[in-house]
């Protein structure tokens, strides 16, 4: 990304995704804030990444956003097309979700 500034805006999102999971949660936000077309992943991301800061008032924010996006939102289902490596990745992930209040 630092040699290619015409970089797919989609890299943001793995970026933001490589944050998380390394705990750099501030990072991680200013990551998928500049996501060009925010979907509910993203926001799910964020609201946990304000949760895990301890920010529950933003965090809301961006659970309310997740549910008016897509009102069917589980983290279950979402947990089912993750890949991780490390099942303490995967459970950060999902405890994170669930943390900021986004249904099981």
């Amino acid at each position: 990304m630092q040699l290619n500034p015409f970089y797919p805006k989609r890299f943001q999102s793995h970026l933001g995704r490589a944050y998380f999971v390394s705990r750099r949660y501030q990072e991680a936000i200013e990551s998928f804030r500049r996501a060009e077309t925010p979907d509910s992943t993203h926001r799910s991301f964020l609201a946990s990444c304000f949760t895990y800061l301890g920010q529950s008032s933003e965090a809301a924010v961006y659970m309310q956003a997740v549910l008016s996006q897509e009102p069917d939102f589980s983290v279950e289902s979402h947990m089912e097309l993750q890949h991780y490596l490390l099942d303490s990745d995967r459970d950060h992930h999902r405890n994170g979700f669930l943390k900021s209040g986004l249904p099981l």
